[in-house]
């Protein structure tokens, strides 16, 4: 007999039940309910509900559904402007638009643009995201592209980490999402986040992202030289992660110190190099003119004391057959050549030659 009442009585009917879950159950009745109330249903969710069955809707691909929790989320903000009430309902409508640019669904992204009611800026609480940011950290190419065509978009807002856009999609490898951004000619491809001090060239090398690499290396204002908070420069960073094609892109620059050192420990890029084993990566840098082999770390240790320490017979082969290091050169700490740190670590030391002894 429900579906022979009027519309209002419907409505008023709805009006007497406290839960979506009843609201939705009477709409199920019958098809005239279903279409009496579906938007009823919509906007009580996005009232008291956190706007979730939009969140579902993302989440599960349901475009339908998010266009009607979309729509029902816009006409609860065009009739309340003024209400207090909708402070919420802001919000999660706000925070929905970031969670469909970081899963990559464009078309919700687009139709609550085309509301009017968003702020294309908003930032999440949790890191301090725009939708932008998150979109270019996950690669979301289509929401990226939708985004960065927008004139009100801010392509360097940066989180509660410092990262800019930029910077998120050279980290997490997104060689279509660097293209996108660096194409708009708006950002600063230099631009330092507030932990590291790492530019988007020193993430991409820490990845031994070579595409990224490349892709920022071709901006005319880059700086392929920068220090990080540890006084790491890119090379550094490539050399640690064994990354020698990064390495060797960034040597054919000619403008980057191969024998810069750190803060710290005062190593070089071999030394780094050298002490994790890398042998491909010893072996661009010692191609280098400019490389000092025999510079020795805030411990006196040096990349072949390091390697023989270590055990890499490989490198420390390619270190003795370059002829550029000092086989006798002493750590500061416990006064030991190569060979006797390759001894007291019961290393290999051919090739090696113990120290001279010194006159009584």
């Amino acid at each position: 007999m429900l579906h022979f009442l009027a519309n209002e009585l419907v409505l008023l009917i709805c009006d007497q039940l406290e839960s979506e879950r009843d609201v939705s159950a009477l709409a199920r009745t019958n098809q005239k309910l279903y279409g009496v109330l579906s938007s009823v249903l919509y906007l009580r969710n996005a009232t008291y509900s956190g706007s979730s069955a939009l969140l579902w809707a993302i989440s599960s691909g349901q475009h339908i559904t998010a266009e009607r929790a979309v729509t029902a989320w816009a006409a609860l903000l065009r009739t309340k402007v003024s209400d207090e009430s909708i402070t919420g309902p802001i919000f999660y409508g706000h925070n929905a638009f970031v969670r469909a640019a970081e899963q990559g669904s464009d078309l919700v992204a687009r139709m609550m643009t085309e509301t009017g009611m968003i702020d294309i800026n908003w930032r999440d609480p949790e890191h301090g995201r725009t939708a932008l940011g998150w979109a270019a950290m996950c690669g979301n190419s289509s929401v990226l592209g939708f985004l960065v065509g927008s004139k009100d978009v801010l392509l360097d807002s940066t989180d509660y980490y410092g990262q800019t856009p930029l910077s998120l999609a050279a980290q997490t490898g997104n060689p279509t999402s660097v293209r996108l951004l660096l194409r708009t000619r708006r950002v600063n491809p230099n631009a330092v986040d507030r932990l590291q001090l790492r530019t988007p060239l020193a993430w991409a090398a820490y990845r031994g992202r070579l595409e990224i690499m490349k892709e920022l290396m071709r901006q005319r204002e880059i700086n392929v030289d920068p220090l990080d908070v540890r006084g790491w420069t890119p090379l550094s960073l490539a050399c640690q992660g064994g990354y020698a094609d990064a390495a060797a892109e960034l040597l054919a620059t000619g403008l980057v110190d191969v024998n810069s050192k750190d803060r710290f420990w005062r190593r070089t890029p071999l030394i780094w190099a050298a002490c994790y084993g890398h042998e491909d990566v010893v072996r661009v840098l010692l191609r280098s003119e400019d490389i000092v082999a025999g510079i020795a770390d805030i411990r006196g240790h040096t990349a072949l004391s390091l390697a023989v320490q270590g055990g890499v017979g490989q490198v420390t082969r390619l270190l003795l057959d370059s002829g550029k290091v000092d086989l006798g050169s002493i750590d500061f700490v416990y006064g030991k050549s190569p060979f006797q740190r390759g001894v007291y670590s019961h290393r290999p030391t051919t090739g090696l030659k113990p120290p001279a002894l010194r006159p009584p």
